[in-house]
C-alpha cells in the first residue's frame, strides 16, 4: 500500500469515524417513525426522505445514517 492509499484511508476514517476501518452492519430494521422503501433504505414516516444513504468507494459500498429533511429543518 503506497503512502498515498494510506493518507486517503486515514482522511476517510476521519470524515466517518471509526466504522469505517470497523465496518458494522447497517440497522435494517425500522423505528417506529421509519418504513423500509423500495431502494432498501430506512425513510421517514413524516417527510418521506431517507434516513440512509449509500457510499460507493474502491473500499466497497457502505450504507451510513444522514438526516430527514425534518431533522435538517427543512419540514414537509
Amino acid at each position: 500500500m503506497s503512502g498515498e492509499d494510506w493518507q486517503t484511508i486515514m482522511i476517510l476514517g476521519q470524515l466517518f469515524g471509526p466504522s469505517f476501518f470497523y465496518p458494522r452492519k447497517p440497522r435494517t430494521e425500522p423505528n417506529e417513525d421509519e418504513y423500509m422503501g423500495n431502494d432498501r433504505l430506512l425513510h421517514c414516516k413524516k417527510c418521506k426522505a431517507p434516513v440512509q444513504y449509500r457510499l460507493f468507494t474502491e473500499y466497497g459500498l457502505h450504507t451510513l445514517p444522514c438526516k430527514c429533511k425534518c431533522e435538517k429543518g427543512g419540514g414537509l
